[in-house]
């Protein structure tokens, strides 16, 4: 995966180079609603961020929410992938968000 990424884009991260320049991974996310502790696609995300190599990148998570206002013509409709409940008073899964703390 690193070297994909290496060549894709991860160059960039290179420090004192011309091209260098800060990289921020947004919108990535799981059904929360249906985690149990283990999750291939976040454990892959995870590792790559502990890693060396991106160090110096910042990310973001999709989605806070846990239900929209308003969505596709239906009101508070459910977000399985929001980090809060539906009344977006309590985190949804605790041990989803210790795996997100140590990226």
């Amino acid at each position: 995966m690193k070297a994909g990424i290496q060549n894709a884009w991860g160059f960039i991260l290179e420090p004192d180079h011309s091209y260098t320049a800060p990289v921020w991974l947004t919108e990535f996310g799981t059904n929360v609603d249906q985690f149990t502790g283990d999750n291939t696609f976040i454990d892959c995300v995870k590792g790559f961020f502990q890693t060396s190599f991106t160090e110096t990148m910042s990310w973001s998570y999709w989605v806070l929410a846990g239900s929209y206002y308003i969505r596709s013509g239906t009101i508070e409709l459910h977000e399985s992938f929001g980090l809060l409940t539906d009344n977006w008073k309590e985190i949804k899964s605790k041990s989803f968000i210790d795996i997100l703390s140590t990226m």
